[in-house]
């Protein structure tokens, strides 16, 4: 049964991408669009009609990713976004303008589609695009990606198009084993 939903307040067109990042003044949920922003609400505070506590218009073209690096304090977010960046926002910073990317990363893939950030370190995150590389990043050094992984998705011959999107996630196993799959 559906809960709660919202009105066009938070974003003028669909969206893409949602994480979620529990706190303990309430539950934040940050929102990437079709209509270039990012946008972070307050769950208990959607359903009193509550449009967005931060909003970011960093991005140029859809934003297809969203997550939470695992700070409980000052939880960073990651975004990919169609117009070819993955940026590193900062809540604290105002989100209007590109003040509040603190890391971006250019031509990092063909239209990146997902930044996902390990649940275990607050500083490394993955990405990937329309490409057959995901890329381990520190977030400490971003000049290049710590690691780089092939292979992701088939090679496409003759100037075909890509046409899926594999997400990749981190799996934890015990406390220190961490796998991206």
């Amino acid at each position: 049964r559906l809960v709660l939903q919202t009105n066009k307040s938070l974003h003028s067109s669909g969206i893409f991408s949602m994480d979620i990042k529990a706190r303990q003044e309430g539950c934040l949920v940050v929102t990437g669009s079709k209509d270039k922003s990012i946008a972070v609400s307050r769950l208990n505070r959607l359903a009193d009609g509550e449009g967005a506590t931060w909003r970011s218009k960093f991005h140029t073209a859809k934003v297809a990713s969203v997550s939470f690096s695992s700070s409980v304090i000052n939880p960073l977010i990651a975004s990919a976004s169609d117009d070819g960046l993955v940026a590193i926002h900062d809540m604290r910073l105002n989100g209007s303008d590109s003040s509040s990317a603190v890391a971006h990363l250019e031509n990092s893939h063909t239209r990146p589609h997902s930044a996902v950030w390990n649940p275990s370190s607050d500083s490394v995150f993955v990405t990937a695009g329309l490409d057959d590389v995901i890329k381990l990043w520190d977030l400490r050094n971003t000049g290049k990606p710590v690691m780089s992984f092939h292979g992701h998705v088939p090679t496409t011959g003759g100037g075909k198009k890509l046409k899926r999107i594999h997400r990749p996630t981190f799996f934890n196993v015990g406390c220190s084993d961490s796998f991206i799959l």
